[in-house]
């Protein structure tokens, strides 16, 4: 949405509205124009205060083509007008809680796997350990790997699991990464991921931290 704001400063203010009408009359006929208004200012007797607002700058666009009259452009002094694009930003898709289904095969010893977008919009995938934390789905990895570069960037991913010896039991999940805990809450995190997997620590103690994924569509299917 546009919204068109300031004023004019105009010879025999009166006269100019008048001759205004129609302009007025024409755009809020317009299609796209949520409203248009030209009035007289309290306190200056040459003031035109100006407010428009418009749902697209396509709509805007197509109304300026009839523009002003001659004589209304020669009867203004000075304006101070300008555009105001305040179409609200895309919302993020909100958390979703992990059904049942989906959170019994991440919390099962089942090989998940993970895609991430490279800078060029190439998917990337991987086979890795995964867990739950809370309402976040975890897993670990370098911070320097692929998909650690990638999720830095973009923290967009897409999880995919089957149950281990039934591959026809999956669940898919799309997210994004919120948070990338290292230190001793990341080694809690990945230790905890690693005793599912092979009944102790992770052993490679160096070059990891772990991943906590908000989820915000997820889904189990068997076939």
């Amino acid at each position: 949405m546009l919204i068109v704001a300031g004023h004019l400063i105009v010879d025999q203010r009166d006269a100019y509205l008048e001759s205004c009408a129609p302009v007025v009359e024409r755009a809020r006929n317009t299609d796209g124009c949520l409203d248009y208004a030209l009035t007289p200012d309290l306190l200056d007797p040459a003031r035109v205060d100006v407010y428009e607002r418009w749902s697209s700058r396509a709509a805007l666009e197509a109304f300026r083509g009839s523009g002003p009259t001659g004589e209304q452009r020669a009867a203004i002094r000075h304006a101070e007008v300008a555009e105001y694009d305040v179409t609200p930003a895309p919302r993020a898709p909100s958390p979703t809680e992990l059904p049942d289904d989906v959170r019994a095969l991440l919390d099962g010893p089942n090989t998940a796997h993970v895609a991430t977008l490279m800078e060029d919009g190439a998917p990337h995938s991987v086979p890795l350990w995964i867990g739950v934390e809370g309402d976040k789905i975890a897993f670990l990895s370098s911070p320097d790997s692929v998909k650690g570069r990638n999720l830095r960037r973009d923290p967009r991913v897409s999880i995919s699991i089957t149950e281990e010896g039934k591959p026809n039991v999956m669940a898919q999940v799309r997210g994004r990464v919120t948070e990338i805990l290292d230190g001793d809450a990341g080694w809690a995190v990945i230790d905890r991921i690693s005793h599912k997997y092979i009944g102790a620590p992770y052993p490679l103690r160096t070059d990891r931290v772990a991943f906590l994924v908000e989820p915000e569509r997820a889904w189990a299917r068997t076939f």
